[in-house]
């Protein structure tokens, strides 16, 4: 049994879609008894549930929040690597204090997500509000947040993105780990990543390490790519190449190779 997870964003979503033949690659890959799954930064509110509604594709399990947390095709948890967000920090708390310097370093909106939920919050709308169809909840409600799964960050471009990850990893890099991801930055605990909540799963699920395959296009996918046989997206960021088993333009020339693996 092979398990592919794949990043979701600029992975096997490519210019707002997912294309026939990757969805054909997925089934065959599936009725050969294997498994596949999304790898994502996103949150269950907006990794999951969006799937799941709009059934772009098949698939057998879900991590999201950047690797913190997985649930099947049902939406039953499998884990989640809680952080805690009213440990003391600062003048006040984990959670305040994150989300106070993400503004403060110019951060354009911020969010914390739990297990199945999530606020979300924009530095022009201190006292809550909506914008663009999104709630954002007051800055006063982090006064409650106790433990959460992942905090995540948009900045105005992927350079500024840059810049705030690395502030965040020297100021709250002995708890969290911040990671790049274009404009977003996802936090979650320190040591957990993408190839951590894969390695979680699999022990879950049975399956080998040396049977499973990754695929991804950014700079949140490289622990996972390093960790298992990974497929870099050609369209990705310049490192990948040096990081990356196999190049490929789609998720269904990666099902491709691990159907072929190792043959090829």
């Amino acid at each position: 049994k092979y398990i592919v997870a794949s990043d979701y964003d600029g992975t096997l979503i490519q210019d707002g879609v997912v294309s026939t033949d990757t969805v054909n690659a997925i089934k065959k890959f599936q009725k050969q008894g294997n498994l596949f799954g999304v790898v994502t930064g996103r949150d269950y509110v907006y990794g999951y549930k969006v799937f799941k509604k709009y059934k772009q594709f098949p698939f057998d399990f879900i991590i999201t929040h950047n690797g913190a947390s997985a649930c099947d095709s049902e939406g039953n948890t499998y884990f989640a690597a809680a952080v805690d967000g009213k440990q003391p920090w600062g003048k006040s708390t984990l959670a305040e204090e994150l989300i106070k310097r993400c503004f403060e370093l110019s951060a354009i909106s911020s969010g914390i997500a739990f297990e199945k939920t999530r606020l979300n919050f924009h530095k022009d709308l201190p006292e809550g509000g909506e914008y663009e169809d999104r709630v954002y909840s007051p800055l006063s409600t982090l006064n409650g947040v106790e433990d959460f799964v992942l905090a995540n960050v948009f900045c105005k471009d992927t350079d500024h993105a840059t810049k705030v990850t690395e502030v965040l990893k020297k100021e709250f890099g002995s708890v969290l780990n911040p990671l790049q991801n274009g404009r977003c930055i996802d936090i979650s605990a320190a040591g957990v990543d993408k190839a951590w909540g894969i390695k979680k799963l699999a022990e879950k699920l049975g399956v080998l390490t040396e049977n499973i395959w990754t695929a991804g296009d950014n700079y949140n996918d490289i622990p996972m790519l390093k960790e298992f046989h990974g497929c870099g997206m050609l369209s990705g960021v310049d490192v990948l190449p040096e990081i990356a088993e196999y190049m490929c333009d789609s998720v269904a020339d990666v099902i491709d190779i691990v159907l072929k693996y190792p043959d090829i």
